[in-house]
């Protein structure tokens, strides 16, 4: 079964569709399917805003690790090291 699809009428001031003409002409796309990228856009840029909250926690927890005192001693490594 196809996906259901429900047909929108979208006003357009004159500079937008103009706009929207012509990218769809340098995307080889219809204008439709422009509309459709952009929506996609504004959808997948919500969900990375989103995903700040997890970034913001993941920074706290970082600020809270620099804290921590460091161990006595000098480490036995160097950062070379790690690359061999």
């Amino acid at each position: 079964m196809l996906n259901a699809v429900t047909w929108k009428r979208v006003r357009r001031h004159p500079d937008h569709a103009t706009f929207l003409a012509r990218t769809a002409r340098s995307f080889g796309a219809t204008e439709t399917e422009v509309v459709r990228r952009g929506i996609a856009l504004v959808a997948e840029a919500s969900q990375v805003s989103r995903d700040h909250c997890a970034w913001r926690r993941e920074q706290r927890f970082s600020e809270q690790r620099q804290r921590m005192p460091t161990l006595p001693g000098k480490r036995t490594w160097c950062r070379a090291d790690l690359y061999r």
